[in-house]
C-alpha cells in the first residue's frame, strides 16, 4: 500500500541522497550532478518562501520505508494549476504500479486538499514508465516538443501532460 506523508526537514539528508542518483536525476529532467550543499541551499531557498515554494511529500510503503519523492510545485493559485513529479527509488519494484499509486494520491491531494483545477506534468519521450502511469491516472498528453531535452548525451523529444478536475477520477472499466 502507497501513502503520502508530509516531508519534515528531516528527512532533508534521505531527499538529497536520492537526487544524487543518476536515474533519479534523469526522472526530474537533469543529468547533471549537484553537490550535496548547492541541493541542500536550493531546497533552504525554495522552502523559506511558504506561498511559492513546492509541496513535498515522502512517499512510503509503510511508516519509516521511503520509496521516493513527490511534489506538487509551479503552483499558479491564480489559474489553481501546479505541476506533479514523482521520483521514486530506482531499485524499486512493482514500479508501475507504485508509481500509479503514487500520482493518484498527490493528484487527490492537489485537488480535494489543495483545490487545484488543473495538473500538469513533463516528461521526455524515453520514460515509458511514467508515460503509462500519467495515462492510468488520466492525463492526457497535450503536446510534444521536438528534440526539447538534452539528457544522457542526447536530445529528446518533451512530452506535456494534463489532468482536469472534472476528468478525475478516471472512469473504471468494467
Amino acid at each position: 500500500m502507497i501513502t503520502l506523508e508530509p516531508w519534515t526537514p528531516e528527512d532533508e539528508d534521505w531527499t538529497i541522497e536520492l537526487w544524487q542518483n543518476r536515474e533519479c536525476r534523469y526522472e526530474w529532467g537533469f543529468d547533471l550532478p549537484l553537490r550535496p550543499t548547492e541541493q541542500r541551499e536550493w531546497l533552504n531557498e525554495v522552502l523559506a518562501y511558504p506561498q511559492s515554494a513546492p509541496v513535498f511529500l515522502v512517499v512510503a510503503s509503510e511508516p519509516g520505508i521511503r520509496l521516493g519523492i513527490a511534489m506538487l510545485d509551479t503552483i499558479d493559485w491564480h489559474n489553481r494549476s501546479g505541476r506533479v513529479r514523482v521520483t521514486l527509488v530506482p531499485t524499486t519494484l512493482e514500479r508501475i504500479d507504485r508509481l500509479v499509486g503514487s500520482l493518484q494520491h498527490v493528484v487527490r491531494e492537489a485537488f480535494e486538499t489543495l483545490n487545484l483545477y488543473r495538473l500538469w506534468a513533463v516528461t521526455s519521450d524515453d520514460q515509458p514508465d511514467h508515460h503509462d502511469a500519467l495515462m492510468a491516472v488520466g492525463f492526457q498528453q497535450e503536446a510534444r516538443r521536438r528534440r526539447a531535452h538534452y539528457l544522457n548525451g542526447s536530445y529528446h523529444d518533451e512530452l506535456s501532460w494534463s489532468l482536469l478536475r472534472p476528468e478525475w477520477p478516471p472512469a473504471q472499466d468494467d
